[in-house]
């Protein structure tokens, strides 16, 4: 019997995190040298992209893109877990851009979490309402300059 706790276990703890992506950070971002770096040397550097794109006008963009989830412990604990479990949620991407000699010229990038929180405590219960004559009448709403935000169509 323990052996088949140990692995059950064992098993939702694989099953509690995934990524997919190549993972770039600003350190790597910031040996690359704009006006100088190749677009051979920026791959060497931070691996193959996500997705590589040839412009029409000859220009090169290297997408890298990195998304991590992990389960929180507590979404493993019977009875507990439906109601106060959730997820972490890590992104990060850069766009690198080639003139057409294939020599950077700049690039973007960004990185940020959110937790994500899935469970029967996260959210309100109420009844739905099935005749949309039953919903409060809303107040127009007006622009700053006091106008409506639309212009009503005439008949």
């Amino acid at each position: 019997m323990p052996k088949r706790l140990a692995l059950f276990m064992l098993a939702g703890v694989l099953c509690g995190c995934m990524a997919h992506g190549r993972e770039i950070h600003y350190e790597q971002l910031a040996q690359l040298k704009q006006g100088e770096t190749t677009v051979d040397q920026a791959i060497y550097l931070l691996g193959q992209p996500y997705q590589r794109m040839r412009l029409s006008t000859g220009q090169e963009r290297l997408m890298y893109y990195y998304m991590s989830v992990q389960s929180r412990p507590e979404n493993f604990i019977p009875i507990v877990g439906p109601l106060t479990g959730g997820h972490d949620v890590y992104r990060s991407s850069a766009i690198l851009y080639f003139d057409r000699n294939g020599v950077l010229q700049r690039y973007i990038s960004s990185e940020g979490g959110s937790a994500i929180t899935v469970n029967a405590a996260s959210g309100s219960i109420r009844k739905r309402q099935e005749d949309p004559a039953e919903a409060p009448p809303r107040e127009e709403e007006k622009k700053p300059d006091g106008l409506p935000m639309a212009i009503p169509k005439s008949d």
